[in-house]
């Protein structure tokens, strides 16, 4: 089954019913250049936010962390089984 995300839209209703808001739906990017230039756009407004690595053993200043741009997904390793295997992206 594949979906066609073209021309799609959300209609979301607030304030019980009385006002509507429409609009179209994208293809979601979750390995590719849009979506890097998103999270570093995020970076940026949390450079000072410190959070918690290493199941909450350490702690990272987010503005410390080296990003670069991907030129592609293929040949990355993503987690599967609940985290306990790795596999390649051909």
């Amino acid at each position: 089954m594949s979906i066609s995300y073209e021309q799609k839209k959300l209609r979301l209703t607030a304030n019980r019913g009385t006002k509507i808001r429409i609009w179209e739906y994208k293809k979601p990017n979750w390995a590719g250049e849009t979506f890097h230039d998103h999270e570093t756009k995020r970076f940026e407004k949390a450079m000072n936010t410190i959070a918690s690595i290493s199941k909450g053993t350490h702690s990272i200043q987010l503005g410390s962390l080296k990003r670069k741009r991907p030129l592609s997904p293929k040949g990355h390793y993503i987690s599967t089984a609940r985290g306990t295997r790795l596999v390649r992206i051909n």
